[in-house]
């Protein structure tokens, strides 16, 4: 267990032992909490850093104590950051006690989460040329613990592929939004490449994403 500051003004941080520049990777990321916390700060942040540090305090997505460049999802509130980066919205909220993926691309310069199982999308789709990257966790409390697990990024997108052949007009879909609510709706039309008009329950149309990378689900009839 790492100590933080009683007052929360600090971060402790966690990074891999190992850095990669080629191909996609995928870690797991599981938290629990160990002690009975009561405050508010009871979630973390994770995302990768550009370079390596021993493992103490740093600040992921900021540029303190030798850590380069951070790319976060923070998980009190959902939204994505990065060095010299505007705070953005992105996905579900998470807290310690849940599982989280950082789906990274080298080649492509990707870089997704995955909360619960659930894709939430790209966050960033333009990291730095010629940089390694280090999967990296940042605690905000006393008692919690984490692990980090790097598994086969390539046989969940084969997994997630699979599902995006049967996106065509007229299926039902289930589609998780920010708020972390699953809406069904049916595709009346594929727009361009993973984007899809759809029509959701109470009969509102939205533009939305279905990539490898985006949570959804596709229902047959007796799930509806």
């Amino acid at each position: 267990r790492k100590s933080v500051s009683s007052d929360i003004t600090c971060i402790a941080g966690l990074l891999n032992d190992v850095g990669f520049d080629r191909g996609k990777h995928l870690w797991l990321i599981r938290s629990r909490q160990t002690l009975a916390v009561t405050n508010e700060h009871v979630s973390f942040v994770v995302g990768i850093a550009t370079e390596q540090s021993t493992p103490g305090r740093i600040f992921l997505g900021c540029e303190l104590h030798g850590c380069g460049l951070g790319f976060a999802y923070q998980g009190n509130s959902g939204d994505i950051f990065a060095t010299r980066r505007e705070r953005k919205s992105y996905g579900v909220k998470f807290t310690a006690g849940d599982s989280v993926g950082i789906l990274l691309d080298c080649d492509n310069k990707r870089l997704s989460f995955i909360v619960e199982g659930v894709p939430q999308g790209v966050a960033f789709d333009d990291l730095p040329e010629g940089s390694s990257f280090w999967p990296a966790v940042g605690l905000h409390a006393e008692g919690v613990a984490v692990s980090i697990e790097h598994q086969s990024a390539t046989a969940f997108l084969r997994r997630r592929s699979e599902a995006m052949k049967e996106l065509m007009v007229g299926r039902s879909i289930k589609k998780q939004f920010p708020d972390g609510v699953w809406r069904k709706g049916k595709i009346k039309e594929k727009l361009a490449e993973e984007t899809y008009l759809i029509r959701f329950d109470g009969g509102r149309d939205l533009l939305v994403r279905c990539g490898a990378e985006d949570g959804f689900e596709v229902l047959t009839e007796e799930t509806l």
